[in-house]
């Protein structure tokens, strides 16, 4: 029902994605053209509001633009029609990814089947919160989620940077292997999401950032 593709950051000043990102979308254009034809109500799902890392890129108003439009563009550009793009441009971060993706669009429209796409890097932490938010809290009507995993490639990352991003994206696994336990419906998911966590609790606005995560990532 649904090709499902993971922001990876800001495009550069000239709208260009980030390399691993325009792998991403690559990998999502290929499914698409190729499964299209079976399935005529296929559509492509672009993740993310943008980073709590680095700033999201402004375009000539000075106006922010969310990394899911970037996506998207790049998506029409290779020839995907603009009414099979829907986009998510709440999240911050693959947790709220998740959760706005159910929230917004497919517990709405009824897309149950979803294909997952994401980096090779990102790819274990991913999957571990979609499973787990895709899981609880069943929808109240039709079937429940079957989810499908699709992974890109990590070049355009430098061995420093990626081997670096592997070691965060360890420790943010860990952390999330022990909140979700305390997380058993979307109920507390969105409590959970709007008391505690740094990109959307309001007590802890201002302090999402990690300067390091943006080096590591985007330098």
């Amino acid at each position: 029902d649904l090709v499902v593709v993971l922001g990876g950051g800001p495009a550069d000043a000239d709208g260009q994605l980030p390399e691993w990102t325009r792998r991403r979308a690559d990998l999502a254009v290929e499914i698409y053209k190729k499964e299209k034809p079976q399935n005529p109500q296929l559509h492509v799902l672009t993740l993310s509001g943008g980073t709590a890392h680095v700033p999201n890129r402004l375009d000539s108003s000075g106006r922010g633009i969310h990394e899911c439009a970037d996506t998207a563009r790049y998506l029409v550009q290779q020839g995907i029609p603009p009414d099979d793009i829907v986009m998510e441009w709440v999240s911050y971060d693959t947790i709220g990814n998740a959760v706005f993706a159910r929230l917004l669009h497919t517990d709405v429209r009824g897309w149950r089947r979803l294909l997952v796409i994401t980096s090779d890097f990102h790819m274990p932490r991913t999957r571990a919160i979609f499973d787990h938010v895709f899981a609880i809290s069943p929808p109240a009507q039709g079937p429940g989620y079957t989810l499908e995993y699709a992974t890109a490639s990590d070049q355009g990352l430098d061995e420093a940077a990626r081997s670096d991003r592997c070691a965060r994206e360890a420790r943010s696994l860990r952390s999330w292997l022990g909140t979700r336990v305390s997380l058993p419906d979307l109920a507390a998911v969105h409590r959970w999401l709007f008391t505690e966590h740094a990109c959307y609790a309001v007590r802890k606005l201002g302090t999402a950032a990690d300067a390091a995560a943006a080096a590591a990532l985007y330098k």
